[in-house]
């Protein structure tokens, strides 16, 4: 199938899928948290969120004893602090995800009248660290990175890519599955053809052994599974079509009433010896400029974002090896949106700091919509 129909139908599967789930509450209409009970006509004195029992008109009857009103976890993306509208609909502390972006490494092939050190375009979307959250969630996203001038010393590529994917959670939210599917375009001088296809699929699973919703702390745990279902990475010592196993950790904690951090660290332990294993981890430093209640504004929430992205190979240093990945250290500065009740549009650019620099600058746009 064609790189861009198969785009395609990902997307209109996928935002499909968002329009029903978004539009399935109509607009203004904010239900009461489970539990709650409503005002009743009969009980003028009762408001929205108290038990009220009607007491006999009798002299000497005591006045109704309200309850506090009683409030359940939601899946609605909003942190409550004391300059912030009253939540309406239930809250839970939930910080955005990192935004990542992590690319490196190439490797060493023979082209026609040429030896050149190629990018590993094909092997794409596999950093835990990619929009990601330490928190598991129910949803769908979006992503679109570009790396320009990746540059070797015998060529340049610029790099665009495309990731549809899916998580969906159990165990009452405390575990969830995903899945990742990225696309990649390349644009190449010299001797290297143009490029266009599927990049490797991510399967991720992710337990939260602290999740806690009133605060926002979160420390979890999990397995990411890279796939060979790209394109073989060419190499002096033949084609590469490897799996990338990627046990990992994560984190989130509040600082304070607006900022908090965020981590996600992992060994990524490639199933073919001439491969790398490598460590990498992902920082994130967020504070949240302005948040509301989802119930009453578009705008939910601009939590300005900077991150630094670390990875550091753990054997096969030799530059002058086939597959090589050079020490990296990139940062990422970037804000997310919140949107109506439960999206979140995200936008940034990051670039590496440390050389050789496996690209020169890039940016990214990610687009995460929970159900």
């Amino acid at each position: 199938m064609n790189r861009k129909v198969a785009a395609g139908l990902m997307a209109g599967l996928l935002f499909g899928t968002a329009w029903s789930a978004w539009s399935a509450e109509p607009d203004g209409a904010v239900s009461p948290p489970p539990g709650v009970l409503p005002t009743l006509p009969e009980n003028p004195g009762a408001t929205a969120g108290q038990a009220h029992i009607a007491v006999p008109d009798q002299p000497g009857a005591p006045a109704p004893m309200p309850t506090a009103p009683l409030v359940t976890p939601s899946s609605t993306i909003f942190v409550a602090s004391p300059n912030s509208t009253p939540c309406t609909s239930g809250c839970d502390v939930f910080f955005p995800n990192l935004i990542g972006g992590l690319q490196f490494g190439s490797s060493l092939s023979l082209f026609p009248g040429a030896l050149l050190r190629v990018p590993l375009y094909s092997r794409t979307s596999y950093s835990i660290g990619d929009d990601e959250n330490p928190r598991p969630q129910d949803r769908i996203y979006f992503e679109f990175n570009y790396f320009n001038d990746a540059t070797t010393p015998t060529t340049r590529i610029d790099l665009s890519r495309e990731t549809f994917g899916i998580e969906k959670t159990f165990l009452d939210g405390n575990a969830s599955i995903g899945v990742r599917v990225p696309f990649f375009d390349t644009s190449s001088d010299f001797s290297l053809d143009d490029s266009d296809d599927v990049g490797d699929l991510t399967f991720i699973f992710k337990y939260a052994f602290i999740n806690n919703r009133a605060n926002g702390t979160v420390l979890s745990g999990g397995l990411a599974v890279t796939a060979p279902t790209g394109p073989a990475i060419p190499t002096l010592t033949g084609k590469v079509r490897d799996t990338l196993i990627q046990p990992f950790i994560g984190g989130s904690l509040p600082l304070g009433d607006k900022f908090y951090v965020e981590n996600m660290s992992s060994i990524v332990v490639p199933t073919d010896q001439r491969d790398t294993t490598f460590f990498e981890t992902t920082i994130a430093l967020g504070y949240f400029l302005y948040r509301c209640d989802p119930a009453s504004h578009c705008v939910r929430s601009i939590v300005p974002t900077f991150e630094v992205q670390v990875a550091t190979p753990l054997d096969n240093r030799d530059p002058t090896m086939s597959l090589y990945y050079p020490d990296l250290v990139s940062m990422t500065a970037g804000v997310h949106l919140g949107l109506f009740r439960q999206s979140t549009l995200t936008v940034g650019a990051m670039t590496p700091i440390t050389g050789p620099k496996p690209y020169d600058v890039g940016a990214v746009a990610q687009f995460d919509m929970r159900f």
